[in-house]
């Protein structure tokens, strides 16, 4: 290498001009004949140039390394220990400055930390940088107009643009990393809990963005399907949906909700009878109708796709091994009255399965985005799970329907190595037939188990979950629908654990896995890199983030663009309280767009910034061990590692970005061949375990309750606007806490933050549509209800009286109050509601927002309201044994009486 060759030593000036963000207004030499030109003139005409140079570089390239000056450890054993090279190349400062550095420079360890009055137990982290520094060269006489001597014998005759090493320590976290992250992001947003009520399946639909969550509850067969709001999770509706429900899924633009279940109906003699089928919803009506509009016949527990060319409807029915198809035109002819039940094209994969229900695993059902192939996942009845591959037209066709028939996946799933999961050991290994031998006499088990697949956006990849034992597995095929072939991409992926399911993100990255025994007990999502798993070999898989769900999870669902993740849980056996989940967890990565929108806020600053350019880092640095290029034997506790990528920041040219956009659109941005994966670094120490939190807010006995109301949930509170309005004037509305609350802290305000209130009735001159209408004014003030004379039931007959306020009274002496009474009144001259108009089956919807309602030992009350039972469940507490959340309830005006005229708002 060649020699020291410039030192920073002599540097004399500190003359950076750096603009920062006080951009100056430019000036410079305006000529003319006869100017008497000074030296002012001449250090203006360069500083003119300069700056303005400086200013471009600033704003339009940003600062960074430009080539070169990557950091090397010395090419002699003995001298790695005291220095290192800088080699030759450019920079530019955050002032825009450009920092050259002709050749390789040699970095002398421990005389550079001595200019920085750095001692060695004073290192943390080790930062190398350059920093732009001006050098006075070849002095000459300083001699003054007439032949006089300046003060200064001599002056400098030449400025060097020259630089100056930095040797400096910071903590690594304090410095922003320059590499782009690549984790997969996993943010838990919100939370969906469901009180004795075990969640089925879920439907994110987009166009008018509705979440359909469907559940079981845990008492009886009967199941309710909920509708939520997809921007802020609010309820909008909730109603029975029959018995023993399976699925759900919408129309191509969602004018149907298509729900798979056993429906009960009552013709006009009274006499009930159920329908196994699926039931058609209309989404206009849904709020207002309750029960499905048409029913197609069909098998139980069956599972639903449809395509988004045609809305053709294919429905699985694993217990008998039966796909049967419906043709989009003809399902669109009978909903419209225009023609008989659709044909049903029908095939039979698999014998029907005779076990038991329970012990089946999770069958799945999904179709490529162009509609032309399905795959579906069965078990059979002797245990052994396979995967199936259709073409949608010859299920469809007029003749007999046909089958590609079951996928051959030997050689696929049976490879895996499982020879260090000791679980398995003593089983045995695989052999190529799917079979575990060597165990003593067992009988053999098939454990080769396809559970789930998902087809990616563009139809052209295919990625299978699957189970071999106590091991879960994922593999990557490329899918040719002109050859009806999938083409396995590398080794796949594995790891001990149990996974359930199988979602992918819209950037074909990610691979999101739910897992029931990876981390701890509790139920996980696993992000696995595709790129890793499409690798040649087999390997084990690293997870690139994980969350953890409470509870067991069973199904995950990607919303329609990507930007969350659906993931269902249910509590194991046994648990208190009895719940289901369904967690919301947020993928967006961080908004690219927004980086355009950064130059608005101001220019670029040195402010906060190093003014030396970062060029490598060492991590933990510790002096007196040799300085390298890489780890080969030694480990960072017998070597500084060189790290010349994480902190530095690369302005590339204009020939650079060309060349990567060219390759780009060379390969393509989602499906290029990954290149070959690098060799795994050393593991690093295991670090102490951190001390144990504090127990979160579960089933706390002292958190407070709302124990009842003096309406029926979900029943008739009057019947008309007058009543209503006479019954606010007499009783308002009442919700009753099971402890005293500290009613001082709730706003005052006519709209307070804890209350929202809402009308909403059925207008048919807007086609049957909600008219939502705000309360005018909510009057509200503290009162106490004596809980022992809460009404409680003596027989069937008097259900309704069932944890309903019989009194109330205001509070006494000590202003104590374990109640509120609300009084939301109609706005007649401010919304379309005519003062002679009957008033038909209005709704009064209310939110009680706990997180705003303490009770007097400072604890906020647990308000969800899960299950609309309030009203007739003796001793009802509200919550789910945590604190806050939203209570909903809703009543209606029967509509029996015309309002002839309402009493107006109270002033």
């Amino acid at each position: 290498m060649p020699s020291d060759t410039m030192s920073g030593d002599n540097m004399t000036g500190d003359a950076n001009d750096c603009l920062g963000c006080t951009i100056q207004t430019p000036v410079r030499n305006n000529y003319y004949d006869g100017k008497l030109l000074a030296e002012r003139d001449f250090t203006l005409e360069q500083h003119y140039g300069i700056n303005k140079r400086r200013l471009h570089n600033q704003s339009l390239h940003g600062s960074g390394t430009v080539c070169g000056l990557k950091v090397v450890a010395h090419e002699m054993p003995q001298c790695a220990t005291e220095k290192f090279w800088i080699k030759a190349g450019m920079a530019i400062d955050c002032c825009g400055q450009e920092v050259i550095l002709p050749d390789d420079y040699l970095v002398d360890i421990q005389s550079e930390l001595l200019k920085r009055g750095l001692y060695a137990n004073m290192v943390d982290s080790l930062i190398i940088g350059i920093r732009y520094r001006e050098q006075d060269i070849d002095m000459v006489p300083n001699v003054l107009t007439g032949g006089g001597c300046a003060d200064d014998a001599l002056a400098s005759n030449r400025t060097n643009e020259s630089f100056e090493v930095v040797l400096d320590s910071k903590p690594i976290d304090t410095l922003q990393s320059a590499i782009a992250p690549t984790q997969a992001k996993l943010e838990w947003v919100h939370s969906i809990t469901l009180s004795d009520q075990q969640p089925l399946a879920f439907l994110a639909e987009h166009l008018y963005g509705h979440n359909y969550l469907l559940v079981k509850n845990r008492v009886g067969d009967g199941c309710k399907l909920y509708v939520y709001r997809q921007d802020n999770n609010d309820l909008i509706t909730a109603f029975d949906i029959g018995i023993d429900a399976s699925d759900v899924i919408a129309s191509s633009v969602a004018e149907h909700i298509m729900v798979a279940s056993t429906f009960v109906q009552v013709d006009d003699q009274n006499v009930q009878s159920e329908i196994v089928g699926i039931g058609f919803f209309e989404r206009a009506n849904i709020q207002s109708q309750s029960i499905p509009v048409k029913t197609l016949s069909s098998g139980g527990n069956s599972l639903l796709a449809r395509s988004t060319l045609d809305d053709s409807l294919f429905v699985l029915d694993p217990i008998q091994g039966q796909l049967t198809g419906y043709r989009g035109s003809e399902l669109k002819s009978w909903l419209n009255d225009e023609a008989s039940e659709p044909s049903p094209h029908c095939v039979q994969l698999i014998e029907p399965f005779t076990g038991v229900c329970e012990d089946k695993l999770t069958s799945r059902i999904s179709i490529t985005p162009g509609g032309t192939h399905l795959f579906v996942t069965l078990q059979g009845s002797d245990g052994s799970t396979g995967l199936w591959m259709l073409q949608v037209s010859n299920l469809l066709g007029d003749s007999l329907p046909e089958t590609l028939g079951q996928v051959d996946l030997s050689g696929v799933l049976t490879s895996v190595n499982i020879s260090n999961m000791d679980t398995l050991d003593s089983m045995g290994t695989l052999d190529s037939m799917g079979t575990l031998d060597g165990m003593d006499g067992m009988d053999e088990q098939l454990i080769r188990n396809p559970i789930d697949l998902q087809v990616s956006a563009d139809g052209e990849m295919v990625a299978l979950l699957s189970r071999l034992g106590n091991q879960g597995n994922l593999h990557v095929f490329t899918f040719d629908k002109f050859s009806d072939s999938l083409v396995l991409r590398g080794g796949g992926v594995s790891w001990a654990g149990a996974p359930t399911s199988l979602a992918i993100s819209t950037s074909e990255r990610w691979a999101f896995v739910t897992d029931n025994s990876v981390i701890g007990a509790q139920g996980n999502v696993l992000t696995i890199d595709i790129e890793q798993a499409s690798a040649a070999g087999i390997s084990q898989v690293q997870f690139n983030s994980t969350a953890n769900v409470s509870g067991t999870v069973t199904h995950c669902v990607t919303s329609y663009r990507g930007e969350h993740l659906y993931v269902l849980a249910e509590d194991d056996e046994g648990g208190e309280p009895q719940r289901g989940l369904v967690a919301i967890i947020d993928l967006r990565e961080e908004n690219c767009e927004a980086i355009f929108e950064q130059s608005l806020d101001s220019c670029a600053d040195c402010a906060d910034a190093v003014d030396y350019v970062i060029l490598a880092h060492i991590e933990n640095f510790a002096q007196g061990l040799p300085v390298v290029n890489e780890l080969e034997q030694q480990t960072n506790n017998t070597a500084n590692l060189i790290d010349n990528l994480t902190l530095r920041h690369i302005v590339p040219s204009a020939e650079q970005l060309r060349e990567v956009i060219h390759c780009l659109v060379e390969q393509g941005i989602s499906s290029g061949i990954p290149g070959p994966r690098g060799q795994s670094g050393v593991d690093g120490t295991n670090g102490e375990d951190g001390v144990p939190g504090a127990s979160g807010w579960v089933n706390d006995p002292d958190v407070g309750h709302i124990a009842a109301v003096n309406w029926i949930h979900d029943g008739n509170f009057a019947m008309d606007g007058l009543d209503y309005d006479n019954k606010l004037m007499t009783q308002g509305l009442v919700i009753a806490f099971s402890k005293d609350i500290r009613y001082q802290n709730l706003s005052t305000k006519a709209f307070a933050p804890f209350i929202e209130v809402q009308f909403e009735y059925i207008n048919p001159m807007f086609g049957n549509e909600a008219v939502k209408m705000s309360p005018a004014l909510i009057e509200w003030q503290p009162v106490v209800v004596n809980i022992p004379d809460i009404g409680d039931a003596d027989g069937p007959s008097d259900l309704d009286e069932i944890n309903t306020i019989i009194s109330t009274s205001p509070p006494g002496m000590d202003g104590k109050a374990n109640a509120l009474l609300i009084k939301p009144f109609f706005n007649i001259g401010m919304n379309a509601m005519p003062m002679n108009r009957r008033i038909d089956g209005l709704l009064v919807r209310i939110v009680v927002h706990g997180d705003f309602i303490e009770d007097v030992d400072g604890n906020v009350i647990a308000a969800n309201h899960l299950l609309g039972e309030i009203s007739t469940t003796s001793d009802y507490r509200s919550g789910n044994g945590r604190q806050g959340n939203q209570f909903y309830s809703w009543f209606y005006l029967d509509g029996n009486s015309d309002a002839a005229s309402m009493p107006a708002p109270p002033v």
